[in-house]
């Protein structure tokens, strides 16, 4: 099916989420979402972009240029090949689906929750503690803004130093360097607490266990599934006139909250408010995708398992072909000893016939000269030719062939 790209609304993807996850919600490859983005004139992120954003840092966004040949881009995504997929899948989503499509399933968000689910419950106090220090700093900050420039000098702000840390940096609470299941605004917080709540209750009807992730979200653990949830306030970028320390004046960004909250789900498909609906009335829509990432997850599970299976069999054949190998060098080896000792054995033999020969000849001069044999050249003779006889293995190779 074909996709219509429009040249705003992907320039605002492309800087909201990393290109290889904007390829996965497309049906492309990282490549094709940069090559329309080339064709539209939309700038990409640099290298080392994500990795900045995770920690917190401050990054460059350029804005969108004025003017392109194109402002939409229809692009035709190969089909989906459905590799691992089982003939099961199929039924059971659509099972979900129908499910959160009936009305008696809709999910409603209580603002105030006269329950708390047992894995929200620690996240709610946590975030509560931390707003009610940043809004008593927010007001010290505040009273401190209002003295004059004399008592500003004369006094510390040390109160107001934590708000005024946050201020300009989209005013969230908490830790807003690292990544936590909500960062909002305290505008916005109770909200995303309670909107947080809905779900993590959807979910127990559901099938799904909650627990916290290692990398500081909320995972939904089920049907042989984990899918991480965060819930994050939308920040708008600003850009504002200040005076440098030398009197000149330079642009300088800031972040403000928005009050619009986005729902992720596994860093890749997100969820947020918008002119056709907050995100309160789009739960259901929210567990559809979840069922279907569940299926994904069951696709990557059996691929993972296929990939498994496909290294177990190639370290099979590689183990069996260094036996092989082995046992080559092991025969070349060993014919190689045995011709060693052949070579050894005929050394020996010709040893022995001239240890031999050399006692006849001693025997034939003895003659020739018509001299006595005595009872020392006889003993000599004896051993001479035990030497050859221990050296000669005719008999006993003989003897061993029969």
């Amino acid at each position: 099916m074909p996709v219509e790209f429009k040249r705003e609304e992907l320039y605002t993807e492309v800087w909201q989420t990393p290109l290889t996850k904007l390829g996965e919600k497309y049906g492309l490859s990282d490549n094709g979402i940069r090559k329309i983005c080339k064709a539209m004139k939309i700038p990409l992120p640099s290298a080392g972009h994500w990795a900045k954003v995770a920690v917190g840092k401050r990054v460059y966004q350029p804005p969108l240029p004025a003017k392109a040949d194109l402002t939409t881009y229809l692009s035709h995504p190969p089909p989906k090949q459905e590799r691992f997929a089982e003939p099961e899948d199929a039924p059971w989503l659509a099972q979900r689906i129908a499910f959160e499509d009936q009305p008696d399933n809709q999910i409603v968000v209580e603002p105030a929750p006269s329950r708390w689910h047992p894995v929200v419950r620690p996240h709610r106090d946590r975030i509560r503690a931390e707003a009610k220090k940043l809004l008593a700093s927010k007001k010290a900050n505040e009273r401190y803004e209002k003295l004059s420039d004399r008592l500003r000098g004369i006094q510390s702000n040390s109160e107001g130093s934590y708000w005024a840390s946050r201020e300009d940096r989209g005013q969230r609470v908490g830790n807003d360097r690292g990544r936590t299941v909500i960062a909002a605004s305290l505008g916005a917080y109770e909200r995303a607490l309670a909107i947080l709540n809905a779900i993590a209750s959807a979910a127990t009807v559901r099938g799904f266990d909650l627990c916290d992730s290692p990398s500081g979200e909320v995972m939904l653990v089920g049907h042989q599934a984990e899918i991480r949830l965060r819930i994050t306030e939308q920040l708008e970028r600003k850009t504002r006139q200040r005076r440098r320390y030398d009197g000149a004046m330079e642009a300088q960004n800031y972040l403000v909250p928005t009050g619009r909250l986005r729902i992720t789900l596994d860093e890749s498909r997100t969820f947020e408010d918008s002119e056709r609906g907050k995100l309160d009335s789009m739960l259901n829509r929210v567990f559809i995708a979840i069922h279907r990432q569940v299926v994904q997850c069951w696709h990557r599970a059996r691929a993972a398992e296929i990939r498994r299976r496909e290294w177990e069999e190639s370290e099979r054949r590689r183990a069996e072909a260094e036996r092989l190998r082995l046992e080559r060098e092991r025969k070349v080896a060993e014919e190689q000893k045995r011709r060693n000792a052949l070579l050894a054995e005929a050394s020996q033999w010709l040893e022995a016939r001239k240890i031999r020969a050399y006692v006849r000849h001693i025997d034939a001069q003895a003659r020739a000269l018509a001299v006595e044999q005595t009872a020392a050249l006889k003993e000599w003779k004896d051993w001479a030719l035990a030497v050859a006889q221990d050296l000669d293995r005719t008999e006993a190779r003989i003897a061993g062939a029969r």
